[in-house]
């Protein structure tokens, strides 16, 4: 039974009607940070396996980069819980390093559970050092350092992060350093020529194909609950997703957002071109609007074709 409430004519329910019509039991485009509905393209899966490969061989630093939604947060996140309840590894992350060196070393340790009272930056990069080298020689342990939004770092907090990968063992790097950040990000690195030549792995993401946005659509739909053989989206209904979206899947989530509600209102057993157009016109601003910056051609994209 829907649960209404009204304000003057308009009524408010719950989404269980659509959820049944549709063989649903919970959203499946919300763009929270559920780990169960992040969907693994193969380039995904290929960034992954080359950040598991700077940690697991200790090489010490990569960069993986991409456009706003194109899924690097997530990323980070998986990477994280990959190593999160392993006994060999110490892992964090860093969502917001945009402070000052001193700030980032006090989250850093903070985020590996060691006590500080220092205010110094001096004494704050010595506990950490010590940290390190006691983790990773004491105890055989990786230390891994995820940092996302690696763009809004300060010229201070590079030259921090040049010192930190300066921690070596024998053979390896004592600490494993992956930035996440928008394109802009390598600019940054680059223009910095001691820390750019650290950097063992460069990763860039570029938005979905037509291939990859279909599945995007029917894996979160399969995680909802959908159990049906037949696609909810049509084969058109796709292909007009990813032209309005750009391949970029925080878009699609939100332009599928209104879409189910938009075919649910016609009770529509599929979603078409049609329909997607209709759900865009409210899920997206209005073209060359948003921002005063030139409006940007809508392409096509291969997922597997490195920008």
């Amino acid at each position: 039974m829907t649960s209404i409430s009204k304000y003057g004519d308009i009524e408010f329910g719950d989404n269980s009607e659509m959820f049944n019509f549709y063989g649903l039991f919970e959203q499946p485009f919300h763009t929270g940070t559920d780990p169960r509905f992040f969907y693994l393209s193969d380039q995904h899966k290929q960034m992954i396996d080359r950040c598991l490969r700077v940690i697991q061989d200790r090489l010490g630093f990569g960069v993986v980069l991409g456009p706003v939604g194109i899924g690097k947060s997530s990323l980070a996140r998986v990477l994280y819980y990959r190593f999160e309840l392993l006994a060999d590894y110490r892992v964090s992350v860093i969502y917001d390093p945009s402070g000052a060196p001193g700030a980032i070393l006090k989250t850093i340790l903070r985020e590996f559970d060691q006590p500080y009272t220092y205010r110094h930056i001096d004494a704050l990069r010595q506990a950490f050092q010590d940290f390190v080298y006691r983790e990773t020689q004491d105890y055989g342990r990786t230390i891994v350092l995820l940092i996302d939004e690696a763009q809004t770092m300060n010229r201070h907090t590079f030259e921090l992060l040049r010192r930190l990968l300066n921690y070596e063992g024998k053979n390896e790097k004592l600490l494993q350093i992956i930035l996440f950040g928008q394109n802009e990000l390598a600019k940054r690195v680059i223009s910095k020529p001691n820390l750019q030549n650290r950097v063992m792995s460069w990763n860039n993401l570029v938005p979905l194909d037509s291939r990859s946005v279909a599945e995007l659509l029917e894996y979160r739909l399969f995680v909802a609950g959908r159990k049906e053989k037949q696609p909810l989206f049509t084969l058109d209904g796709v292909v007009e997703m990813n032209r309005l979206s750009a391949g970029i899947p925080r878009t699609i989530c939100s332009v599928a957002y209104q879409a189910l509600l938009v075919a649910y209102a016609h009770r529509a057993p599929a979603i078409n071109a049609e329909l997607v157009r209709e759900a865009a016109a409210v899920a997206l601003p209005p073209r060359g609007a948003s921002s005063g910056q030139p409006e940007l051609p809508i392409v096509e994209q291969s997922a597997g074709e490195e920008e």
